[in-house]
């Protein structure tokens, strides 16, 4: 039997019952830009992506590019529209979310620059397949985050909300509120109740 190196990609284990549920896969790799899954091996890509048949991909960036010094707004749209291309070729049964970056303080170039890049997001993401939601504008837009920083929801180096208040406001209460209502609205079924 001959050797070889072997490289594992992911692991996946699911419930094979058919009761209903939720898968929930992430592929998250710290200080990444969106431009780097445009450099993988395209084929590979597409393959794990409609391997799992997913219904909804959410596309999460912009916090790491809005402090790029050679960032553009026409060459970041182009580069989320086309990695948006590249997922809906693999997965046209699913829709797309660009969950767009929030608030920054950390420095003067990136609040100067985030209206600028949701919308850059906003216009990569039109049809009815793809949205765009901006929790730089669910926190409450530019100098928000030195708001949130006077009610500790901030923590670190002013760039990522805290652990507990902060992280929970955005997911639980700011995004997953404004989910649920699009999925109420889209299915007629009520959003359940509110988190708080």
């Amino acid at each position: 039997m001959a050797r070889a190196k072997v490289r594992i990609l992911g692991i996946v284990a699911d419930h094979t019952g058919t009761e209903p549920g939720v898968a929930y896969d992430t592929l998250g790799i710290n200080g990444a830009r969106a431009a780097r899954l445009l450099g993988w091996n395209a084929e590979a890509f597409a393959a794990a992506v409609a391997e799992r048949k997913p219904d909804l991909i959410i596309l999460a960036y912009g916090t790491n590019e809005s402090g790029d010094s050679d960032w553009t707004a026409t060459a970041y749209r182009q580069t989320l529209a086309a990695i948006l291309r590249r997922l809906r070729s693999a997965a046209p049964q699913a829709s797309f979310l660009v969950y767009g970056p929030p608030d920054r303080a950390d420095s003067a170039l990136p609040p100067a620059r985030l209206p600028a890049l949701v919308e850059a997001e906003r216009r990569a993401s039109p049809g009815s397949w793809r949205r765009l939601w901006s929790s730089y504008d669910a926190m409450g837009g530019r100098d928000s985050m030195n708001a949130w920083v006077g009610r500790s929801l901030q923590a670190g180096p002013i760039i990522y909300a805290s652990d507990d208040a902060g992280y929970f406001r955005i997911a639980t209460i700011l995004f997953y509120r404004d989910l649920m209502r699009a999925y109420a609205s889209f299915s007629g079924k009520p959003s359940g109740a509110p988190v708080e």
